[in-house]
């Protein structure tokens, strides 16, 4: 020890205070932030960043059941029952993107939670779980391009409580892949006309700064009216952070779309009003299988009195391209396929390929609004013949033998389906012809790329190239954009079946009870 001496200490103490905490919440304005600092002159540096798209959602079921009379009883017969609430949404990116759930009226609080228990689980549309999280901290998800299912539990032993928590709502936050800036104005005036941003200053001591905050003039992706910008406002100097909310505001009008309005005439526009509302209805119709007669009733009157309106028949085609049960007949399966293959070739028909082969022939100037206007009506031509053209190659290949065979099955009648004159290889081989003039599987949609897929795997099988449709399976397979395929698994099985590769099948049999259970594994 040194024994004692004298030290004279200096102890300087700063600070700012921001009239914003605990939040800053932005909406059409710009919104007022009021820094003081009270006890010296302070360096000041302000910045807005936004980096997560918050959604609100209902739950689509809600359920609440007694628990175990055994284990979940409390003193004096309290019988704990347990509140299951089921939340669907869907990530849309292309790249993983990094989700926070919470049922905000529920979180923050542990001990002190008039609840017994929150936990929830998210699955993909696999049934395979991602992520858990409980009430007191945010947990974050990782999550490929997909849509999931959120499992919200809640226990309590007056199920009175639970009952009233049937429609409660849950946010879901998505990390942005680009953040954006919400920029910070010294007066009012230059925040509304995107004057001169504030770059930093000196406060001085008492000194009471009033900055202004706008909302980002960038779009996030996927951001819907009513939705949330999440993020922070930073005080650098003082390492300082005040959460910031953004509202996403109502997006503006379509001014092609109203001049396009302009040009009709009101009887038009009615027209149109009431077809739209009638494949509106068709749509209802479409999923209701006892509603079937009346789907067929309404779809042969549209047709007549609107036989090329394309979302009219990619209703009829989505109402028809459907599997068929395990162990369906012959016969039945047929006229499934028929029925689709007729939809397709309705919809191939509608687009008038030639004109369509047309336009794509040359560039075109997309500045001119005219021109513009065009191009976006034939892109919508192109998708609707893309996937018209997949259902009828899809359909045709079903009505075959099992590869490598091209014969029909035993018991399914080709009418309506095979041209004069062609067997079913045949127009298999057609079907496909026409997909290679109009598909790049790689410039598609993860779900068009597996419907690629498994048309080329039908016909590469068939003209003994099935090492070719493995290439393109495996691809798929191995992919890390969205939740695994089960169709696709199914038929890399069955490509290695008639490769015979009895241990590469017996591997993917396995694979195939871990990726998609056949119910959500909640205990």
């Amino acid at each position: 020890s040194l024994g004692e001496c004298t030290v004279d200490v200096e102890v300087t103490f700063h600070s700012i205070s921001a009239a914003a905490t605990p939040s800053l919440h932005l909406h059409a304005a710009p919104a007022p932030l009021a820094i003081h600092t009270p006890l010296r002159p302070e360096q000041l540096t302000v910045s807005g960043k936004l980096n997560k798209l918050r959604k609100f959602y209902r739950p689509t079921s809600a359920s609440v059941k007694a628990l175990s009379a055994e284990r979940d009883l409390l003193p004096l017969g309290r019988q704990v029952s347990e509140l299951e609430l089921t939340y669907s949404f869907e990530q849309a990116e292309k790249d993983n993107v990094k989700v926070t759930l919470r049922a905000r009226s529920l979180y923050d609080v542990l001990y002190d939670s008039p609840f017994e228990s929150q936990l929830w689980m998210l699955f993909d549309a696999n049934k395979q779980l991602m992520g858990v999280g409980d009430a007191l901290h945010e947990y974050d998800a990782t999550v490929p391009k997909g849509k999931y299912t959120v499992k919200l539990f809640v226990r309590h032993d007056a199920r009175a409580l639970l009952d009233k928590l049937k429609a409660l709502e849950v946010t879901v936050d998505f990390s942005l892949a680009k953040e954006l800036t919400a920029p910070v104005y010294t007066t009012l005036g230059a925040a509304i006309t995107g004057g001169a941003k504030y770059t930093g200053g000196l406060s001085l001591k008492g000194a009471r700064t009033v900055l202004h905050v706008a909302p980002p003039s960038d779009k996030a992706a996927g951001a819907k009216y009513g939705d949330f910008l999440v993020g922070t406002l930073q005080l650098h100097e003082h390492k300082q952070e005040i959460p910031l909310l953004c509202r996403v505001p109502q997006a503006e009008a379509d001014e092609d779309e109203a001049k396009d309005k302009e040009e009709k005439t009101d009887e038009a526009l009615m027209g149109e009003a009431v077809r739209d509302a009638k494949v509106k209805r068709l749509k209802e119709l479409r999923d209701d299988a006892k509603k079937a007669d009346a789907f067929a009733l309404l779809a042969a009157e549209l047709v007549k009195e609107h036989p090329e309106h394309l979302p009219l028949l990619n209703e009829i085609m989505l109402k028809h391209d459907v599997d068929g049960d395990k162990g369906e007949e012959a016969p039945k399966a047929g006229e499934r396929c028929r029925k689709a293959v007729a939809a397709a070739d309705a919809i191939i028909s509608a687009v008038k390929v030639p004109a369509l082969a047309s336009h794509y022939g040359v560039k075109h100037d997309t500045a001119d609004p005219a021109q513009k206007k065009v191009c976006k009506e034939m892109d919508k031509n192109r998708d609707a013949l893309v996937d018209a053209l997949l259902v009828k190659g899809a359909r045709t290949a079903e009505l075959l033998e099992a590869a490598p065979s091209g014969s029909l099955r035993a018991g399914v009648d080709g009418a309506g389906v095979l041209k004069e004159g062609r067997s079913a290889l045949e127009e298999l081989h057609a079907a496909w012809l026409q997909i290679q003039q109009w598909v790049v599987a790689k410039d598609q949609k993860l779900e068009t790329q597996a419907k690629h897929a498994f048309v080329l795997s039908a016909h590469e099988r068939r003209h003994g190239r099935p090492g070719a449709a493995m290439a393109e399976l495996l691809r798929l397979a191995k992919t890390k954009e969205g939740a695994p395929n089960k169709k696709v698994v199914a038929e890399i099985r069955s490509v290695c079946q008639q490769m015979g590769w009895v241990h590469l099948d017996e591997y993917y049999e396995e694979l195939t009870f871990k990726l998609f259970p056949s119910s959500f594994p909640l205990h």
